[in-house]
């Protein structure tokens, strides 16, 4: 991706997009969940994976203040909206989001959430700070600093959070 010359500020973008939670820490969430009957190498979730880690996330969320989930989500064979609706926590701390470009979604957010997807090599040219959650531990899209509870945790621009236990205090 390749950053757009646009003349909406960032902050005008998370109060058209975001409205009402704008002056939360904004996660954006986006990935790309697979199939079982498509090729499936191990870089992409399967949809139960996906619901999963989305609903760990929400978890983690709910129990911090000022935070809010915005899931960018693209309807596909085997997951629809409104399926992804019905599987998902119910909860005020997220929404979910599919109308406009990613780009706007990266510019009014304040961080990404991904578990496999270009979408974090975008948000690293954005200068937007990443956080790979795999609970299972078998993939990271881009090797980085692993946040753990309890860890001596580094600065940098790429996290991986590698167990739902590490999550809360990830975020």
């Amino acid at each position: 991706g390749r950053r757009q010359k646009t003349n909406v500020s960032r902050s005008e973008l998370r109060k058209k997009i975001f409205g009402k939670f704008l002056n939360k820490r904004i996660i954006l969430h986006a990935g790309t969940p697979k199939s079982w009957d498509s090729f499936r190498p191990l870089v992409y979730q399967t949809i139960d994976e996906y619901v999963q880690n989305i609903n760990d996330v929400i978890e983690a969320v709910e129990e911090i203040t000022g935070i809010y989930l915005a899931i960018r989500f693209r309807p596909q064979k085997g997951l629809s909206l409104e399926d992804l609706r019905a599987l998902l926590k119910k909860s005020d701390c997220y929404g979910i989001y599919i109308d406009r470009s990613f780009e706007n979604y990266l510019m009014a957010s304040d961080y990404l959430l991904s578990y496999s997807s270009t979408s974090i090599e975008e948000a690293l040219q954005f200068k937007l700070p990443v956080i790979q959650y795999d609970p299972d531990g078998k993939y990271e899209h881009i090797r980085a600093e692993v946040l753990k509870y309890n860890g001596i945790n580094n600065i940098s621009s790429i996290y991986s959070v590698l167990t739902q236990k590490d999550l809360r205090s990830a975020l």
